[in-house]
């Protein structure tokens, strides 16, 4: 990686520090573009994109909070840590994975609040991504 700064005074140490400082910044930015669709607004107006990239951005927020006060959980990370290599590594959930979760949880929900499930009693509803089914079809 090639970091050019205008700046030609300051120390290499001290540009790596502050890049590193903002690193966080620029993930939640793509995040923001890529997976919440922030920059994809189809209007081209100045108030309209004032408008709607920031409320974009703003939709990554009750995603974040609801994860980390009701999504996240130490059993699934040491699950997934046994059965996937790279988990061994990863320090912090992405983005996209607390959005995948969040779905997950919220299809099952849709579910059971639907007439479709009025048959359904006294069951436990595992939401693993698939990781279940796919233990169960290896034990067969």
């Amino acid at each position: 990686m090639t970091i050019s700064p205008t700046d030609t005074t300051t120390a290499a140490a001290e540009l790596i520090a502050r890049y590193s400082a903002r690193w966080p910044i620029e993930v939640a930015f793509f995040d923001a573009k890529h997976v919440t669709c922030a920059g994809e607004a189809r209007n081209r107006t100045r108030l309209a994109v004032e408008r709607t990239v920031p409320f974009g951005m703003l939709t990554q927020i009750p995603v974040i909070l609801w994860y980390h006060l009701a999504g996240h959980s130490p059993a699934v990370v040491a699950e997934h840590r046994t059965r996937a290599r790279w988990y061994t590594t990863k320090t912090h959930p992405s983005y996209p994975g607390m959005l995948t979760k969040l779905r997950e949880i919220a299809s099952v929900v849709a579910l059971l609040a639907s007439g479709a499930t009025s048959c359904i009693t006294g069951q436990v509803v595992v939401v693993d991504g698939g990781a279940g089914v796919g233990r169960v079809l290896h034990d067969l």
